[in-house]
């Protein structure tokens, strides 16, 4: 039932990032719009394209993840400190006074959901497939005959 839940809350996760990742990438007029910008220059537009090309990898993990949960725990543990991540620093900028709360408040929220989604969900040892343990090594002896 876990691994259903975390799946799910994946999936989420990956459609965002995706959306955001296509949205930095190429669609900057949009990119506008949501962040209340007046003017994109070349060096923006370079940090946009960083940004969009890095959630392409988020995005990738999220999918590896999502399809082999068990196998990837140590996907889930970089997504659990990616949001988290994300909603400090846009914590830090509401605290500077940089961006406003309209703005960023419903990002934080999804950052603070889908990080408590994924630790809510995280999956445990006595989930794992009976079939994927280690076969037992037979003792060899210690003596050698001659």
């Amino acid at each position: 039932m876990r691994t259903r839940s975390l799946r799910l809350t994946l999936a989420i996760a990956f459609i965002f990032t995706l959306y955001f990742a296509y949205v930095m990438l190429f669609t900057s007029q949009m990119l506008l719009d949501i962040y209340d910008l007046v003017e994109f220059d070349a060096m923006h537009r370079y940090l946009s394209m960083v940004g969009g090309s890095l959630l392409v990898v988020i995005a990738i993990a999220t999918a590896l993840a999502f399809l082999r949960p068990l196998k990837y725990v140590n996907l889930i543990i970089v997504l659990i400190l990616y949001h988290l991540a994300r909603f400090v620093v846009d914590l830090i900028l509401i605290a500077q006074g940089n961006t406003s709360w309209n703005i960023l408040v419903p990002e934080m929220v999804y950052f603070l959901v889908v990080c408590g989604a994924l630790i809510r969900f995280f999956p445990s040892k006595a989930e794992k497939v009976i079939g994927e343990e280690k076969p037992k090594e037979e003792p060899t002896s210690s003596k050698q005959s001659l």
